[in-house]
């Protein structure tokens, strides 16, 4: 019996190793090729990302060091956001480094399971390009208008660090890009729209419009004042005055002049009550405003001899300034109407009589006249603020556009409103890039977007 047995397993054996184990042996043949293959990729990945991150690596100290030489040659603060990127770049590589160090790791502890995983993520860190925040040089010059750079200067040094990154070789990494001034037209967009039409105010224009706060705007139509929600439906009356609303004077009230006592100025608080502000000695108020300094400025004019004067009044309201004639003697203003204040404390005036729009700075002096001749023989000024990179928004009734300016006077673009049916008159900054605009046909306000 046991040798009948151990003849039967000698024989199952034979068949066994006969007929199953050149199968055995061909599949373990396969698994260990199959391995050398995954080893071979492996290494091939390792050694691109290691070659990706060593010109990451030239590239970032590159840039890094252009940048230092830069700043320091140029004294350029605006560039900056490059020194943000180039960290983010440098922080990305970091975790490209702590990647490759698991994948090792992975490596040795013959884990895998783990591959598919730790590749697909190493893939991913090492593709950061897409997630970059490349800084836009603005077209209307925004970044460099609180200095006196050459604009031949900044052109250079956006060249030298074009140079560097296309050197670096490295194809998919984006490029700086150009700072190109915008087309002398440009088209915008309403954002919300305001309607305060009614029968009794049909054909009637916004002749005032003030930015109080976040939530609220005062808008004049006629005589009457109206306080509005930005962005919510509603509105109620204030008041309606005998007097004409010339500036804001704070978060809850505005200026206004007299109609019956053209030197008197009147203050209107949002709930109605209203009380004598001012009285000048002589002279009839064209415009005001109240800067930053809590400073009133007051123009004048003589309709008779068609001459407008500026003056400047401290908080006591007592005048510390008078500007009328330029160094050569000769009138700046003929009706000065609207004024505003920019950053450098520099005032945009408007004339309405001359159709221009004179800027003085703060020591009192005429900087320059804007009055363009080429194609705009129609320009009628009419209000004008200045938004916070130092460019001033003037409306134009006589084109029913806007002109947006730097604060050299250099036109930067033409707002074509006219295209949108909006004929713009007065003007009122909500925030960067935005303005609400009031219609001087209609008894409508625009919220649009102008860069």
């Amino acid at each position: 019996m046991v040798v009948r047995k151990r003849k039967q397993y000698q024989q199952l054996r034979t068949n066994f190793v006969e007929s199953k184990l050149p199968d055995i042996m061909t599949i373990v043949g396969d698994v260990k090729r199959k391995e050398q293959d995954l080893d071979l990729q492996i290494d091939h990945v390792t050694a691109s990302a290691e070659q990706q991150a060593s010109s990451l690596k030239s590239l970032v100290s590159a840039v890094q060091g252009k940048l230092s030489d830069t700043l320091e040659a140029e004294k350029v603060k605006e560039l900056s956001p490059w020194k943000k990127l180039s960290d983010e770049i440098e922080g990305r590589l970091k975790n490209v480094q702590t990647d490759m160090e698991k994948f090792e790791q992975t490596l040795e502890g013959k884990e895998v399971r783990h591959l598919p995983a730790m590749m697909r993520k190493l893939t991913n860190d090492m593709d950061f390009r897409k997630d970059l925040a490349i800084p836009i040089i603005p077209p209307h010059k925004m970044e460099f208008e609180g200095y006196n750079i050459d604009e031949n200067v900044v052109e250079k040094i956006f060249g030298r660090l074009r140079k560097v990154i296309d050197e670096s070789r490295i194809d998919e990494l984006p490029l700086i890009r150009p700072r190109l001034l915008p087309p002398p037209k440009c088209e915008i967009s309403v954002l919300r729209t305001l309607d305060f039409s009614s029968e009794q105010r049909k054909g009637l224009g916004v002749t005032f419009l003030a930015n109080m706060d976040d939530k609220t705007l005062i808008v004049g139509i006629d005589k009457q004042l109206f306080l509005a929600e930005k962005f919510r439906p509603g509105w109620r009356k204030i008041e309606r005055v005998a007097a004409t609303p010339l500036c804001q004077y704070n978060q809850d009230a505005i200026v206004l002049r007299d109609d019956s006592n053209s030197s008197r100025m009147l203050l209107l608080n949002v709930n109605g009550k209203m009380r004598s502000y001012q009285k000048l000695q002589q002279g009839e108020i064209s415009g005001a405003l109240v800067t930053r300094s809590r400073h009133t400025i007051v123009t004048l004019f003589t309709e008779e001899d068609c001459y407008g004067e500026l003056i400047r009044h401290d908080k006591d309201f007592k005048p510390i300034q008078r500007v009328d004639t330029k160094d050569d003697g000769t009138y700046i203003f003929a009706k000065p109407f609207s004024i505003a204040e920019n950053r450098n404390y520099d005032l945009w005036v408007t004339d309405t009589a001359a159709n221009t729009v004179d800027v003085i700075d703060k020591l009192g002096n005429s900087r320059f006249t804007y009055e363009p001749k080429e194609q705009l023989s129609k320009f009628e000024p009419q209000h004008v603020v200045c938004d916070s990179n130092l460019n001033a928004l003037i409306s134009d009734t006589g084109h029913k556009n806007i002109h947006v300016l730097d604060r050299n006077g250099s036109v930067l673009r033409y707002l074509q409103t006219y295209d949108l049916d909006i004929w713009p008159l007065t003007l009122a900054i909500e925030r960067e890039g935005q303005l609400w605009v009031g219609d001087y046909k209609k008894s409508k306000i625009y919220l649009i977007q102008y860069f």
